[in-house]
């Protein structure tokens, strides 16, 4: 397993919490309206985020930036936007929205636009673009990457089929009724190969903790077949990091 942050997945986690406290809060629509324009943005950027956020692309793959961090205005770094530590109880001092976020796991993932050897281009919202450091800290993940070294993977809507090649009219296959995870095995553009993971329903999982790449091979014949995982800039799959 590669540098990657470890990831366990949450539906629906909200920006405001620390470490030690995990109360969402909600506005309703009306309370929303009284307050002033500018500072609905803020709310909307710390208290509505999900664990996974909308972006207008995918880009080329996902920057993870260290527990304290730094993003720059420009490519020369030379024009700070913010700085700050994900384990602080204090908000982001300015509205961010990263892809991937759950602070107090350590996730705090980015949109990579481009990658050089002075910079890195992400998104900080949806179309907002700034720039942050090349060093080690800040580490460049290609999608490809991403799904491939998870623990598995498993379909955001079971309505996405399971299909027998990388095409939208290819036949499709039937899926096992149990709670279903899947293996990455292969990459071909916005199309994954995958194996059902066989061990995922057992009340005593030999295998579990261990990433599915370790043990899938031992499934005797399992469901094999290709899932698309993004369409245009919508991710179609969960990504496992963590088992």
């Amino acid at each position: 397993m590669s540098n990657i942050y470890l990831l366990f997945y949450f539906s629906i986690l909200l920006l405001g919490c620390s470490k030690t406290e995990h109360n969402t809060k909600v506005l309703s629509v009306d309370a929303l309206k009284e307050i002033p324009l500018n500072i609905q943005t803020q709310i909307l950027y710390t208290e509505n985020l999900s664990f996974e956020n909308p972006s207008n692309t995918l880009g080329i793959g996902l920057i993870i930036v260290p527990e304290e961090f730094e993003l720059f205005d420009d490519s020369l770094l030379t024009h700070r936007y913010m700085k700050w530590n994900m384990y602080s109880s204090e908000k982001p001092p300015k509205p961010i929205t990263p892809k991937y976020y759950k602070p107090d796991y350590g996730i705090l993932h980015f949109i990579c636009i481009e990658s050089t050897s002075l910079y890195h281009k992400i998104l900080i919202n949806e179309s907002e673009i700034k720039y942050c450091s090349t060093t080690n800290l800040y580490q460049y993940v290609s999608w490809d990457k991403y799904i491939l070294e998870s623990f598995g993977i498993r379909r955001d809507n079971e309505k996405v089929p399971l299909r027998l090649s990388p095409n939208e009219k290819s036949e499709t296959i039937l899926v096992p009724k149990d709670y279903e995870m899947f293996c990455p095995i292969e990459i071909k553009g916005n199309w994954v190969k995958v194996k059902y993971d066989c061990f995922y329903n057992e009340d005593n999982n030999p295998h579990e903790g261990e990433p599915c790449k370790n043990y899938i091979e031992k499934c005797k014949n399992p469901v094999t077949g290709w899932l698309k995982w993004r369409e245009n800039n919508t991710v179609l799959i969960d990504i496992f990091l963590m088992p």
